[in-house]
């Protein structure tokens, strides 16, 4: 159990009644008594100036980063935000584009290809409120060979889920190198 001369010494030391509460877990009200006995006045948080709040909300922080680091209301954020004119944040990773995606989640191998780690070939992105879907193996068949691919898409080295673009093969190259090797 706390003592009586334990509270004081974390009062004069400058502790918030807060503090102390969580360092002793005695009730904030018993603490403020003692400092009313005391004829100490209560401790506050230096107010954080306007211009620190600014400067967060202008660099992009959220509002609950600019509450959290601050110490600060969420009205005192929303009213400085308001007053800047600064739209409110939005969380949330930035869109990614096909190319970005087909990148990040190819596999690469020692040996040259780019494995596809899923059964779900697909690629979305939304751009401008337009959603675009395409599978894997037919976008790297775009990029390689700059034109629509005619029928299905496959591996054109026999690596199975290959999706390296100079890998993979269409339907009409298909049929051509079948007309030239029999």
């Amino acid at each position: 159990m706390t003592t009586r001369e334990n509270l004081i010494s974390l009062i004069l030391a400058g502790h918030s009644d807060r503090a102390i509460h969580r360092l002793t877990g005695t009730n904030r009200k018993t603490v403020a008594r003692i400092r009313v006995l005391l004829e100490l006045a209560p401790t506050r948080k230096p107010r954080v100036p306007d211009s620190v709040i600014e400067d967060k909300l202008k660099a992009g922080e959220s509002m609950s980063t600019v509450m959290r680091t601050c110490g600060v209301s969420q009205k005192r954020v929303r009213e400085i935000r308001d007053r800047l004119g600064i739209p409110s944040h939005r969380p949330g990773p930035k869109p990614e584009t096909i190319s970005e995606i087909f990148y990040r989640r190819a596999v690469p191998t020692d040996d040259g290809h780019l494995i596809w780690p899923s059964t779900d070939y697909h690629l979305r992105a939304r751009a401008d409120g337009v959603e675009e879907s395409v599978s894997a193996a037919r976008w790297a068949f775009q990029q390689q060979h700059g034109r629509t691919p005619v029928g299905h898409v496959t591996a054109g080295c026999g690596t199975p889920r290959c999706v390296r673009p100079d890998h993979v093969e269409d339907q009409q190259m298909r049929n051509q190198y079948a007309a030239i090797f029999g």
